[in-house]
């Protein structure tokens, strides 16, 4: 199995010329390469989350809320890869693997729940 991972910047895959060789540690094998960003990567991702951070500013917090629940839904429902592909990188025990994952999800649930104090509500456009 190799993988040629892409990075995904403004909602779009992105390559880069040179790349990083992904290596199983428990045997050697070559799983795949992953993109070595650099500054013009950098750039790229910080100019789009700039661009992108209004809309979300904007977005109630009710339904942002709702969107990193789904974040750890989504996890969730693919623990199985997420297991198996963080147990082949980086030689993780599953039961760890299953640990970390699962903690990523819980933690986005939990996070999904926090209330803020209205005093930093109350500045944003849109909030409840």
């Amino acid at each position: 199995m190799t993988t040629n991972a892409k990075m995904t910047i403004n909602g779009k895959d992105v390559d880069t010329t040179n790349h990083l060789t992904v290596t199983n540690p428990a045997n050697g094998e070559i799983l795949g390469t992953a993109p070595d960003a650099g500054m013009a990567e950098l750039d790229q991702a910080i100019a789009a989350a700039r661009a992108a951070f209004p809309k979300w500013r904007a977005t109630p917090y009710a339904e942002r809320q709702a969107i990193i629940a789904k974040v750890g839904e989504v996890i969730g429902a693919n623990m199985e890869e997420l297991c198996r592909t963080l147990t082949l990188e980086q030689g993780k025990p599953a039961e760890q693997a299953q640990f970390e994952i699962g903690g990523a999800a819980a933690w986005a649930g939990a996070t999904a729940m926090l209330e803020l104090p209205v005093s930093v509500l109350e500045d944003e456009p849109g909030h409840r």
